[in-house]
């Protein structure tokens, strides 16, 4: 789990200083070629001219063969269906992993919905433009970070109590941004948002690769991260919906409550994912 906030605070420094450029970018080149969408199209395409870096980073990457195991050459020989359907059955006979992958879900479609929105926030209701939806994602970045650095350093014991204290923090931070029309409380709870999102993500991510045995952790990975982004990406339309049907904030607002009904669930029904030491 040390490892996983490690690579979390690199990823999340990128998502504070990035929206923050992008923000600045969109209101510079806005002003110069007349236009909020000409600006956003040279944040586009600066993004695209970066990503050779990416690509030759992984072009330097040299990983060694891990020995074929007994049991993984077998899975092999089942082709990538086989091998799908192996780690759901996997998961469907462990408590742990079950309570994980609902852990997920909830997370995908009752905590993201809000990202969706950001910009009818930034927009209409707190009226500070494209630069400050920079700042409120920069807002998240830095909570995330401060949630990276927390998981980093934690030692082993009651992880799952605390991923599930984070939790209780995120509603009313979640279900107060919904409601405010404070630039300055937004970005407060915005941050307060991202710490525990990383708190919760690193917690389920990391606990999926320390009680899975190794010749089905990539299936079940597989099937955890088709569950994430799957309700992550699914989430989006019905929050559109809802947004245009009672407004953004109130749809927000719903979600957080939604999201602590949620763990008060996996709670109850799978008390093995917080008993997690």
């Amino acid at each position: 789990m040390n490892a996983q906030g490690l690579t979390s605070v690199v990823y999340q420094i990128s998502r504070i200083v990035g929206p923050a450029l992008a923000g600045y970018a969109i209101a510079v080149a806005s002003g110069m070629l007349g236009g909020s969408l000409r600006g956003a199209a040279v944040c586009f395409l600066i993004n695209g001219i970066t990503y050779p870096a990416m690509v030759t980073a992984l072009l330097l990457m040299h990983p060694k063969p891990m020995a074929a195991r007994e049991r993984g050459s077998e899975l092999r020989r089942k082709g990538g269906r086989g091998g799908l359907l192996a780690g759901v059955r996997y998961a469907l006979q462990s408590p742990v992993v079950l309570g994980l992958f609902a852990l997920m879900a909830v997370q995908g479609l009752f905590l993201y919905p809000y990202t969706t929105l950001l910009p009818i926030f930034a927009k209409d209701i707190l009226k500070v433009g494209a630069q400050g939806l920079g700042w409120l994602n920069t807002a998240v970045g830095a909570g995330a970070l401060v949630g990276a650095l927390i998981v980093s350093n934690l030692g082993r014991g009651r992880r799952g109590r605390i991923m599930f204290y984070f939790s209780l923090l995120m509603t009313p931070a979640l279900v107060a941004f919904g409601l405010s029309r404070s630039f300055p409380l937004s970005l407060g709870m915005l941050a307060l948002v991202g710490a525990g999102i990383v708190v919760i993500t690193t917690f389920a991510s990391s606990t999926l690769l320390a009680v899975v045995p190794d010749e089905l952790r990539g299936r079940v990975n597989s099937v955890g991260f088709m569950i994430y982004f799957g309700a992550n990406y699914g989430s989006g339309l019905p929050a559109g919906f809802a947004a245009a049907w009672i407004g953004a904030g109130p749809t927000v607002a719903i979600a957080g409550l939604l999201f602590l009904f949620s763990m008060g669930f996996i709670r109850w029904r799978f008390p093995e994912v917080i008993a997690v030491e």
